[in-house]
C-alpha cells in the first residue's frame, strides 16, 4: 500500500511588517496601550525602515521600555534604552552604515 504523502506543519502567523504602520497608526497603537505619547516622534530610518523614539526619566523609562517590549509582537519594534549621560542623541549618531540615515 502507498504511503501517504506527508502534510507539512502549519506555518506560523506573519509577523506584522515594521513598515506597514504609519507613524499615525503606531502612535494610536501605544495610546490605546497605555503609553504616554505625548514625545512620540521619527528619530532616524533604518534599512528605509523609520526608527521613532520616546522620551522617559529614571524608573518612567523602564517602565516604558517593559510596555514597549510587551507590544513588540504587534508592533514589530524592539524597545531601546538610551542614556544621556554622554550627552544628546541626534540620528546622525547612528550613521555608521549606509543603511542608516538620518530621519
Amino acid at each position: 500500500m502507498p504511503k501517504a504523502p506527508k502534510s507539512k506543519p502549519a506555518k506560523p502567523a506573519p509577523r506584522p511588517d515594521p513598515a506597514a504602520p504609519n507613524s499615525e497608526q503606531l502612535q494610536t497603537f501605544l495610546k490605546k496601550h497605555g503609553v504616554n505619547t505625548k514625545s512620540f516622534e521619527k528619530f532616524a530610518q533604518v534599512e528605509g525602515k523609520p526608527v521613532y523614539r520616546l522620551f522617559a526619566d529614571g524608573p518612567d523609562a523602564i517602565k516604558l521600555w517593559v510596555k514597549l517590549r510587551s507590544l513588540v509582537d504587534k508592533t514589530g519594534y524592539w524597545p531601546l534604552v538610551m542614556g544621556q549621560n554622554f550627552g544628546v542623541w541626534e540620528p546622525e549618531d547612528l550613521a555608521t552604515s549606509d543603511k542608516i540615515s538620518a530621519g
